[in-house]
């Protein structure tokens, strides 16, 4: 089967991957955003899980060429990369604060059950050696794992080119064909030839742009911290748990939300009905923190930020589905450790091996530079945003103090 890509051009699937397209688990990735809510600030940013497990298969099956690996690695990373996101829940990464473990532990018990463990087995492909590749639990060949979830693998490197294209963020842009053909397979383990160093340092300045522009920017932290607090109410109103949303696309999830009750209708028709987004009412900038504030921060991230939200609607005597808090800078560290180090191996031309930080000082500064700009957002409706303020800024204040 060949599908054309606006990205690659035609994209050939063999037999196992035109199987696995066709399954319920594949095709409700047609109805999740990949981007979530960002099109509430970049309307043409539509594209769908779907159209990203295609690319990141096409992606490590690229890898795998450059890398020199047999026709059934490769096959296995395809596999892996196609579908390395069936656990997502409605959304995307929205709803994963609210997840104990990555949508990853999801995607494995898809992957090990049912439709897709059958196919697999067809193909004489083991489900187990997918699962562990989507879970970064893959101990055997050390640049199949590199592959699928890395430093730089074929997941960061779609994504850039997808998210970049439909936004239009030109500063998302990477050099794909560059990064791909300066790697090397060094005994089993994916380094990067010395005169790759320039691409990579553009493809970090890219994802940082990306993270710092796009998916951090502060209205597409409103809608999903709206959209979060309305499963959150639904939830406990309902006595559910995440198992009630795992099979669900986007406008099931909505429609639920919608019939349940008076305040998740309200949160979700503001989001995707209205557009009558939450405001900025306090927040908190990442620089203005000295690394002890930092410190109680991430305490507070720890502790659980929701008890923000229940004491300033106390305060403010407002229900609870009037205040959302974000504390973008520590949900990051959380749920993406790609951005907490740069473990990039250079082979050098006299043939030793250094970290990039060895050699690029652009590398090194952007690795430690902080992928949003918020420590702490607290949002709530226009009309509230001056006493939801001042509200909260004393109560940080005592809390920074208390501690």
């Amino acid at each position: 089967m060949d599908i054309t890509n606006p990205i690659y051009g035609t994209i050939k699937l063999d037999e196992v991957q035109e199987q696995l397209i066709d399954t319920p688990e594949m095709q409700r990735m047609k109805h999740i955003n990949q981007l979530a809510l960002v099109y509430h600030v970049f309307p043409s940013a539509n594209h769908t899980r779907f159209v990203h497990a295609l690319g990141v298969s096409y992606t490590a099956g690229k890898i795998a060429d450059q890398l020199r690996l047999s026709q059934a690695e490769k096959t296995i990373v395809e596999v892996a990369g196609l579908l390395h996101d069936i656990g997502h829940l409605p959304y995307s990464h929205t709803l994963d604060s609210l997840l104990n473990e990555g949508h990853e532990t999801l995607t494995k018990q898809k992957i090990e059950g049912g439709n897709i463990e059958k196919i697999l087995y067809k193909h004489r492909i083991n489900p187990k050696t997918i699962g562990d590749l989507v879970t970064k639990n893959y101990h055997e060949l050390n640049c199949l794992q590199q592959i699928i979830f890395s430093e730089i693998d074929a997941d960061q490197l779609d994504y850039l080119q997808h998210d970049s294209f439909f936004t239009g963020v030109k500063a998302g842009v990477i050099d794909y064909y560059r990064i791909i053909d300066v790697m090397e397979n060094v005994n089993g383990k994916i380094c990067f030839k010395e005169k790759g160093i320039n691409a990579i340092e553009n493809m970090i300045a890219a994802r940082r742009s990306m993270y710092k522009n796009v998916y951090m920017h502060r209205a597409v932290r409103a809608a999903e911290a709206m959209m979060v607090k309305a499963v959150e109410i639904y939830m406990k109103l309902n006595k559910a748990s995440l198992d009630d949303f795992v099979n669900l696309t986007d406008g099931e999830l909505v429609a639920k939300l919608q019939k349940s009750n008076e305040f998740t209708e309200e949160l979700v028709n503001r989001v995707v009905t209205n557009r009558e987004l939450y405001k900025i009412a306090y927040e908190v900038k990442s620089r203005e923190l000295s690394a002890e504030t930092k410190k109680i921060f991430a305490g507070i991230y720890k502790e659980n930020p929701g008890n923000i939200e229940k004491e300033l609607c106390k305060r403010c005597k407002l229900d609870e589905q009037h205040i959302v808090v974000e504390m973008p800078a520590f949900q990051l560290k959380r749920y993406d450790t790609r951005l907490k180090t740069l473990d990039i191996s250079i082979l050098m031309e006299d043939g030793s091996i250094k970290n990039i930080y060895e050699l690029s000082p652009v590398a090194k500064t952007l690795g430690q530079e902080e992928y949003s700009n918020s420590a702490l957002m607290i949002f709530c409706a226009k009309e509230k945003r001056e006493a939801v303020g001042a509200a909260a800024k004393e109560y940080i204040d005592e809390l920074v103090k208390k501690i």
